[in-house]
């Protein structure tokens, strides 16, 4: 990515508020190795639906080329299926009974919002269709943890909580965790006054544009 990305060990990147003193994954792969074998699962086959391009995507093929190399040099035997955009989409909003034989999906989302960051993806009230929890991931402690996220009134008390569901997520590893863009942006020096937020929303108020 030639430096335009961060390394993300959790269901929210570090700088998140949500963070907390959540402690990720470090790279093993004899450990790795270990949990297949454990498992029964060597070599383990699974297939990866992508997108070529689009929406806040940034190298996918390239990308999911370097994580099949990775996973299957410690045991996975991985497909990794491209397809348009569109589709991919369909595939998320629709759940895996529609999607016989796809075991994930891998496209970029956003973290910035609690909601959308923790609360969707883990509780099961959001299983798809209806919401982002996908691969249906439930747990009785994530979803005691939540209801008090959604319960609290006190912004303070309400960000222990999520840095709390974010620590159980990461450790039940609710999804394989890549990395962050940092969202790099090039424009004219005539443009002024542009202040660059690390989300895909933006603040265009105080621009202008010398002649």
């Amino acid at each position: 990515m030639g430096g335009l990305a961060v390394e993300v060990n959790s269901v929210v990147p570090k700088d998140s508020p949500y963070y907390g003193a959540t402690k990720g994954y470090s790279y093993d792969p004899d450990k790795a190795r270990a949990l297949l074998k454990e498992a029964g699962c060597m070599p383990c086959k699974v297939t990866v639906v992508t997108s070529t391009s689009g929406s806040g995507q940034m190298l996918p093929l390239p990308m999911n080329e370097l994580l099949k190399r990775q996973l299957d040099a410690v045991g996975f035997e991985v497909t990794v299926k491209p397809v348009d955009l569109n589709a991919l989409y369909a595939a998320y909003r629709n759940g895996p009974e529609k999607n016989p034989g796809v075991d994930a999906l891998n496209f970029s989302r956003g973290t910035g919002d609690p909601h959308i960051a923790l609360l969707k993806p883990g509780l099961r009230q959001f299983w798809a269709p209806n919401g982002s929890n996908w691969g249906h991931y439930e747990s009785a402690e994530a979803e005691a943890i939540g209801k008090q996220a959604f319960d609290e009134t006190d912004p303070k008390k309400r960000i222990a909580f999520l840095q709390k569901l974010n620590a159980k997520l990461t450790d039940d590893a609710l999804e394989l965790f890549v990395t962050g863009d940092v969202q790099p942006r090039a424009m004219s020096p005539k443009v002024q006054g542009f202040v660059a937020s690390q989300n895909w929303f933006q603040d265009t108020t105080l621009i202008s544009v010398n002649p």
